[in-house]
């Protein structure tokens, strides 16, 4: 009965058509993701095919106006209250800009918590949800960003990175490759009416 009350909230809340979206997604699930690591030493060198600059921001509210006003023009309001949420917490915003032109961004985790499929380890640095703007795409800006964000990050003792992605996204899995991530773990994941199980097979790599 509770279950049925809160589906019926999500349903005044939100409006039918996302409500059955979200229903969907949690009636049947299946996904393949991919863990890759990567110790700081082993970073592979790319050479930037655009100059670009990069930078972190700690809040959202050191996020400049015009950033600001591209995510909502570009991804919506509701990924730039996702963009709030995150940066209030725990969660940093790694970006590049070309020309002073904001072209791409990853979010980056450093703390030890936990996320929906694994726990970040002390010493670690989890790269998420990153995202090129269409305009600025084949630039290599992603490695860039990594690269940054690890030559901070090591200065505060951190020494290794982390990433998750999903089996279909052929674009990321070239891109951190590229870079030298290793895939250590697959994460199996079924979801059937909201029971979700999780498999996962750990791989090793001794140059890790």
């Amino acid at each position: 009965m509770a279950r049925i009350k809160l589906l019926l909230f999500y349903l005044i809340c939100i409006g039918p058509e996302n409500f059955l979206k979200i229903l969907k997604s949690n009636i049947y699930e299946k996904r393949i993701i991919y863990y890759f690591e990567l110790s700081f030493d082993k970073i592979k060198f790319m050479k930037p095919r655009v100059k670009s600059e990069s930078k972190i921001f700690y809040s959202f509210d050191e996020l400049p106006s015009f950033l600001k006003a591209k995510i909502k023009k570009n991804l919506g309001y509701e990924k730039l209250r996702i963009f709030k949420y995150r940066l209030s917490a725990t969660i940093k915003l790694v970006v590049s800009f070309v020309d002073g032109e904001f072209a791409s961004y990853c979010f980056l985790a450093c703390s030890e918590e936990q996320f929906s499929l694994f726990r970040l380890r002390k010493s670690d640095i989890y790269f998420f949800d990153c995202f090129t703007f269409l305009e600025f795409r084949g630039s290599g800006l992603i490695y860039n960003e990594i690269k940054y964000a690890i030559d901070v990050f090591k200065k505060h003792g951190y020494s290794k990175a982390c990433v998750a992605i999903d089996s279909y996204n052929k674009d990321s899995l070239c891109a951190f490759n590229k870079i030298g991530f290793y895939k250590t773990k697959e994460y199996w994941v079924r979801k059937i009416f909201f029971i979700k199980n999780i498999f996962v097979k750990n791989l090793f790599y001794k140059d890790l």
